[in-house]
């Protein structure tokens, strides 16, 4: 469905970042819409990266509670300095997010309240991890390991992929 953003990015300082941005979204096979407003942040300065960021999504004619959402994260990159090593650097990354009962509009509405049906319940996500960059100039590859905590405040069953878990990920960037 159609889809409108605009995104401003300003370095008022070095290694300061800050973005705010705007969204508007048909959705529900556009019988409604959402729009969304964010604002971003981030500082990068000897291997820390911190960054913080507020979005407020609001529908349009009441269809589903407005949802709001943060997020923010800690990361600290070691280089490794010996260029004979297999890894170029280790990452340690904290990050916190939260997000309220939202929905993507693709269950379309309950017959009953004439409200979106819901899609993703409101949680809160704590993730811990490494990630390994190995040393290879033709195809930079990252080796990640995270675990997450889920925290809920409903009783209603989460997605399988939306509950605690480690996860492990390869991305290799061609």
């Amino acid at each position: 469905t159609p889809a409108y953003s605009a995104r401003i990015q300003f370095f008022p300082v070095g290694g300061l970042l800050l973005t705010p941005s705007v969204q508007h979204q048909l959705i529900s096979e556009r019988n409604a819409a959402y729009t969304s407003f964010d604002i971003g942040a981030s500082y990068e300065r000897a291997g820390f990266h911190i960054e913080a960021e507020y979005l407020h999504k609001a529908y349009t004619q009441g269809a589903f509670s407005p949802c709001d959402a943060v997020n923010s994260m800690f990361i600290y990159r070691q280089q490794i300095k010996k260029e004979s090593s297999f890894l170029q650097s280790i990452s340690y990354l904290l990050r916190y997010d939260r997000m309220g009962d939202h929905s993507d509009g693709k269950k379309g509405f309950d017959s009953e309240t004439d409200k979106l049906i819901l899609s993703d319940l409101g949680r809160q996500r704590i993730t811990a991890g490494m990630t390994f960059a190995v040393r290879n100039q033709l195809f930079p590859t990252d080796i990640r390991i995270n675990y997450e905590k889920y925290i809920y405040s409903s009783d209603l069953a989460p997605k399988e992929s939306e509950m605690d878990k480690i996860a492990l990920e390869v991305m290799i960037r061609f």
